[in-house]
């Protein structure tokens, strides 16, 4: 997506795409799709951690992964490219993009449409949210549960 302001509630925000640049910049040596694959194996093992070895649960695929990198300076550029997801997830809470930039990035340049796959756009996903959910739903949910499990409509087309 191009640069350019978007909004975040009343405030124009200015947005920078930061997170698509890092994987570029890596897909100019290795295939951006297992790149994007290969970023979020090692974002998810960068985020799961076992207390009692201190390692990551998924520590092994990490290693395997990253090794692909090994003998290129591009590798420094994975942690660079989830410290930008982060902050452009950040960036987009309340915006009606959404945060959703994985989701915006696999559809823009991974699937392409390819293959059945298309994503339901955020305000569309807001406002189903809103038909779906009330606070006095939300307020027993989280004393019984620690999330909230939904299945996307279009998730549930033909099961009727």
């Amino acid at each position: 997506m191009a640069k350019g302001t978007k909004q975040k509630g009343n405030t124009a925000v200015p947005y920078k795409n930061k997170f698509a640049e890092s994987l570029f910049k890596i897909s100019y040596r290795f295939s951006l799709s297992k790149v994007f694959d290969d970023f979020l194996t090692m974002a998810i093992a960068a985020c799961t951690q076992n207390h009692k070895t201190k390692l990551s649960w998924y520590e092994d695929e990490y290693l395997e992964t990253i090794a692909h990198y090994k003998d290129s300076e591009l590798r420094h550029e994975f942690p660079i490219a989830f410290a930008n997801l982060i902050m452009e997830m950040e960036d987009r809470t309340g915006s009606s993009l959404g945060n959703d930039v994985l989701g915006d990035f696999f559809e823009q340049n991974i699937s392409n449409g390819r293959n059945g796959q298309f994503f339901t756009p955020y305000p569309i996903c807001q406002l189903m949210a809103s038909i779906a959910h009330s606070d006095k739903v939300h307020d027993e949910t989280v004393e019984n549960r620690p999330f909230v499990s939904l299945t996307p409509p279009a998730a549930l087309e033909g099961c009727f």
